[in-house]
């Protein structure tokens, strides 16, 4: 009976333990597409800020292919 209790409970540490690191995985993967994620908002900003002055319907025509 003891054979079975120690070995339900080493399945549940093994259990928990891998649940843990996979936590920690999704967790950086997150973090990771969020930096790139900013990165990309400032190069395309970067790019807008570098054009010349648009006029009222450039910017209209960019706002609605999603450019901006």
């Amino acid at each position: 009976m003891t054979k079975y209790i120690s070995l339900a409970v080493l399945l549940c540490l093994c259990g928990g333990l891998i649940y843990q690191l996979g936590k920690k995985q999704c967790q950086t993967q997150i973090l990771t597409i969020q930096q790139e994620k900013t990165q990309n908002v400032t190069i395309q900003k970067a790019k807008i800020y570098a054009r010349p002055n648009d006029s009222r319907d450039a910017l209209l025509e960019l706002m609605q292919n999603n450019i901006l």
